[in-house]
């Protein structure tokens, strides 16, 4: 984050936002460029919940490469621990990625 690009945001459980407030945030991180939430309980919200919840925001991409949650290719595992969690048997490959990317870009 830089006085220019970047925020953090306190306080704001994502997942409990309604539909007008998504719209909200979607026009704030398109001025912030980069927008930082700790401690969201998304994990918890199972693979379903997370694609509905992405594609409020626009088409989901699949990304070749990733480690993906089982039978949800939309989904990557960015890093998962080995403790037994509800992610440990669904995902479909290693534990974690150590591919990057800056961003996606979509043409219309």
């Amino acid at each position: 984050m830089t006085p220019c690009i970047g925020t953090e945001v306190l306080g704001v459980q994502l997942s409990q936002l309604s539909d007008i407030q998504k719209d909200e945030l979607a026009l704030y991180v398109a001025e912030r460029g980069v927008v930082i939430f700790r401690k969201q309980n998304f994990v918890h919200q199972g693979a379903q919940w997370l694609k509905e919840y992405g594609s409020y925001f626009g088409r989901l991409h699949v990304h070749q490469w990733a480690v993906h949650v089982k039978d949800h290719p939309e989904l990557d595992v960015v890093f998962r621990d080995s403790d037994s969690s509800y992610w440990s048997s669904t995902s479909a490959g290693t534990l974690n990625t150590t591919k990057w990317h800056s961003d996606m870009t979509y043409e219309l």
